[in-house]
């Protein structure tokens, strides 16, 4: 009986090493810690206005911080896709050190006009006379700008050195670091709340607790790169790269994100200039401002797609990682893209789940709520257009053909505004308008992307098929050349023992 008790124990072992060592279980284990973070990150953000809010004059502070966190999570969003360079293109220690003095460059570069933006009259410009905010307010978002000016910096380093890590399959590390960033905010607010900042200046308060997270992330991802990467790194050049091979990968990631990233902004702005009344317009406003995040919670986690096809389609930096099929990461994409639709007509296409929901746990008023079902509706159909695109632009990285996505951030800015401005003719308003528009404009970027991928896995097949025909005529003519040889030497030889016959004779 023990006997058999160790024979089961072994083969129940054996079984699950074999599971745990699968494609799919890998590929799980990869992007789960991802999606995990990707969804308690507004937890965070949530925490940082609430720090605000006890503060005595709570209005101003909570708006000044709100604009000037927006202003910079911006040029964070478009100075993270430097991620995808640190997963694609660094192979060695002379690539890792240019790209870490690039991305640096790009740092210092936004810092400097976040400091330009609070020391010159082109904040003034950009906060009181676009905004048309109080005077209050605009000194507040100023310096705001000034304290938050080197956190894109630390952010960035923080992302570049998190790509080379996820090119290892390191992604529990990545999550794990971007969790801690988010109880590290939490833990600084606690503590901050407790001190004289909240009455001396309660701005200081969240913008510290920002630095304090950004910091601790980006102290775990580095201790984990020079344990586990850096040391593995080559020393000589393993794939030559230049500053401008680096430029014409990242630009076209770059332009496609800030596309992404202003979309909600015009949105906004369009649906409530476009309003019949100011009424009709704050209402409208209100909606977009209920739906998109709930929407986005659901949807917003399959980009979580796109580091997938680039970490486990090479071998890594020291060729030694697992490479999965593309057949495989193609049905794993499908089967999450699958759940995230399940989720999102199982909770939006369901008015009771749907209501309840934007009562008890947004918090609107059941009018406000009764106006979001309908735009809900809508981004329930947004998760098949992010399972397409994510997977297709992470293949396209892979292959570094960057420059075939660009496109998609233009056809979705120019759907987005002309059916923002022909809608309002067929009857429609509102942010059930912007909302369609939204829609059908990430669906257009999708099929964008879906015609670049088509067009160089043509051009891909067409090579490869080229390249076999060329190496077809090269043996056809070798051996051609190998028979006109073999003549040539047999009739050498006749008429050598002819010749020899003849002076025998």
């Amino acid at each position: 009986e023990l006997n058999w008790l160790l024979m089961y124990k072994d083969t129940l072992r054996d079984h699950l090493s074999k599971l745990w060592a699968n494609d799919y279980v890998l590929l799980t284990k990869f992007i789960a810690p991802l999606i995990f973070t990707n969804l308690v990150v507004d937890i965070g953000e949530q925490f940082l206005n609430r720090s605000v809010a006890r503060s005595a004059d709570a209005v101003n502070v909570l708006a000044s911080f709100g604009l000037a966190y927006v202003f910079v999570k911006f040029f964070v969003g478009v100075l993270d896709e430097m991620k995808q360079v640190g997963l694609v293109l660094v192979q060695d220690k002379v690539a890792y050190k240019k790209v870490l003095l690039y991305s640096s460059f790009q740092g210092i570069c936004v810092a400097i006009f976040l400091v330009l933006l609070a020391k010159t009259q082109i904040g003034v410009w950009a906060i009181k006379d676009l905004h048309e905010t109080s005077t209050i307010v605009t000194d507040l978002t100023r310096s705001a700008f000034l304290y938050l000016s080197v956190y894109p910096l630390i952010d960035l380093i923080a992302w570049y050195h998190g790509g080379i890590l996820l090119q290892d399959h390191h992604g529990f590390i990545v999550g794990c670091a971007s969790l801690a960033d988010i109880i590290g905010q939490v833990i600084a607010i606690a503590i901050l709340l407790y001190t004289p900042l909240v009455c001396v200046n309660p701005i200081v308060v969240p913008i510290l607790a920002s630095y304090a997270g950004v910091v601790l992330r980006l102290v775990i991802i580095l201790v984990a790169f020079f344990r586990t990467i850096f040391p593995k790194m080559r020393k000589e050049v393993v794939v030559p790269i230049t500053i401008w091979k680096v430029t014409t990968f990242a630009s076209p990631l770059m332009f496609t994100m800030t596309i992404q990233r202003i979309s909600r902004p015009l949105v906004n702005l369009l649906v409530a200039r476009l309003a019949p009344s100011k009424c009709a317009a704050t209402e409208a406003l209100a909606v977009l401002t209920a739906t998109y995040p709930l929407g986005h919670i659901v949807y917003g986690w399959l980009n979580e797609l796109r580091p997938i096809i680039p970490a486990f389609g090479q071998a890594g930096i020291d060729k030694s990682n697992r490479v999965i099929s593309g057949a495989k990461m193609g049905i794993f994409s499908f089967v999450l893209t699958a759940v995230s639709a399940l989720i999102c007509f199982s909770t939006f296409w369901i008015p009771a789940v749907s209501i309840s929901i934007l009562e008890y746990v947004v918090g609107v008023s059941y009018k406000l709520a009764l106006q979001s079902v309908i735009p809900l509706k809508m981004f329930a159909f947004l998760c098949f257009a992010v399972g397409i695109r994510a997977p297709l632009t992470g293949w396209l990285t892979l292959h570094k053909q960057t420059k075939l996505i660009a496109p998609s951030g233009a056809v979705r800015v120019a759907t987005c505004l002309t059916l923002l401005f022909t809608l309002p003719y067929l009857g429609l308003s509102g942010a059930s308008m912007g909302v369609l528009a939204l829609v059908f404009s990430f669906f257009t970027e999708s099929i964008t992307v879906v015609v670049a991928a088509s067009i160089y896995a043509f051009w891909v097949v067409c090579k490869a098929r080229r390249s076999k025909l060329l190496r077809r005529n090269e043996i056809e003519c070798s051996l051609v050349k190998d028979d006109i040889d073999k003549e040539n030497n047999n009739d050498l030889s006749a008429i050598v023992t002819n010749h020899k016959n003849n002076l025998s004779d």
